[in-house]
């Protein structure tokens, strides 16, 4: 435990099997440095949230969770359904396949403008056909990167900057604040929110197979 309180006594970080007895040292005798120092140096995200769940350290559950989320199904591995187990592996991909679909269906569903602005000179086709094709073009392409998708807010504040030939710009923050007040992206927060409920129905139990 010296080391933890001096850091510069240390050099590289202690092998996994002596991060998980600090780890559990530190959550025995309640020394919440010891619990961080261990859980910061395990650099596998799928251990993190075992661990985590283990000795029911709160505030990394939810980033580590949120990050296997965000993680593309084909990158996690056979290691982590063992560190995992499959109980905690089912949650993660349900979690991603309904925030996939969600984001699908609105992908494909542009939003019908409620109304537009008095500036507008074509509302019915001109206005509204150009805003669909940019809701694909623009806001689609980053909502559904298949490498680096971007979060709702992220999405929709790119698309709010961007000027889209054919719709006046006070039509497109007026659709883009409509979008924002009515909730139509925070589907997906709640989606993330009911897996994290889910998942800390684990809290304290050994996962893993």
């Amino acid at each position: 435990m010296v080391k933890l309180k001096h850091p510069s006594y240390s050099s590289d970080p202690p092998p996994l099997e002596g991060l998980v007895s600090i780890l559990e040292l530190g959550t025995f005798l309640q020394i919440d440095v010891a619990r961080t120092f261990a859980i910061q140096a395990l650099s596998n995200t799928s251990l993190n949230l075992s661990l985590a769940l283990r000795f029911q350290i709160s505030n990394w559950i939810g980033s580590a969770y949120k990050e296997l989320v965000a993680t593309p199904a084909h990158q996690l591995s056979l290691e982590d359904v063992s560190l995992l187990g499959l109980a905690i592996m089912h949650i993660i991909h349900s979690t991603q396949s309904e925030i996939l679909h969600l984001r699908l269906v609105l992908a494909y569903n542009p939003l019908k403008m409620e109304k537009h602005d008095a500036s507008c000179k074509r509302p019915a086709l001109g206005c509204q056909a150009s805003w669909e094709a940019a809701w694909w073009d623009g806001f689609a392409r980053h909502y559904l990167h298949p490498d680096r998708p971007c979060t709702p807010l992220e999405a929709l504040a790119k698309f709010k900057s961007t000027n889209i030939v054919g719709v006046t710009t006070a039509c497109r923050l007026q659709a883009v604040e409509f979008i924002r007040d009515h909730g139509v992206l925070d589907r997906e927060y709640g989606i993330l929110e009911e897996g994290l409920k889910l998942l800390k129905k684990f809290e304290g139990t050994v996962v893993g197979v």
